[in-house]
């Protein structure tokens, strides 16, 4: 089971790959438009950065289902075993939770770029401790002995899924101190 779901970590850290292509070079860009009180450009930066980010995260997830099993053959997991326990991780973790994670990273780095880093920082702490604390209950608790892969799953999914909340809730609160915006007509 440890070997399926570390076979996947550069599967969910291209999704990471993802959210920072288009979060750090989106932060570059809104900071310096408002540095140039350009509020225009950073909003327009923003929704671009938003809805790429979940287009690309998407299109990932889809490719992954589309090719699950040569995609885990090519992870390393070509025997039986770790093989159908990395499929399981991948289907919760990549192609159901992808671009919640994906967009998660991207949140934190916009968030950041408006100056609002210890809220940024705080959401991926929020996930990083949920994830900590959900994994034993699922694995342990919550799911019969021998699902323990599909229990670090959902634990991640569900982090992932809180981490969102808040900066949802962060978002909606604060909407009108901050120029982001996730309307693509903003474009």
């Amino acid at each position: 089971m440890i070997p399926a779901v570390t076979m996947c970590m550069p599967a969910y850290m291209f999704l990471t790959a993802i959210s920072n292509l288009f979060g750090v070079g989106g932060a570059s860009l809104i900071s310096r438009s408002l540095g140039y009180s350009d509020q225009v450009t950073a909003r327009r930066t923003s929704a671009f950065a938003v809805w790429a980010c979940f287009a690309i995260s998407l299109f990932y997830s889809f490719g992954v289902l589309a090719f699950i099993d040569g995609f885990t053959d090519l992870l390393g997991g070509a025997t039986p075993a770790v093989h159908t326990e990395a499929v399981r991780y991948l289907l919760i973790v990549i192609v159901i939770g992808g671009p919640v994670t994906a967009i998660n990273t991207l949140l934190s780095h916009l968030i950041r770029a408006e100056g609002h880093a210890m809220h940024a920082s705080l959401g991926i702490s929020i996930g990083g401790l949920m994830n900590i604390a959900l994994d034993p209950l699922f694995m342990f608790v919550l799911l019969p002995r021998g699902q323990e892969v599909k229990g670090v799953a959902l634990a991640t999914l569900l982090s992932n899924l809180i981490t969102l909340g808040f900066y949802a809730v962060y978002l909606i609160r604060h909407h009108k101190n901050m120029v982001f915006t996730f309307r693509p007509r903003k474009w």
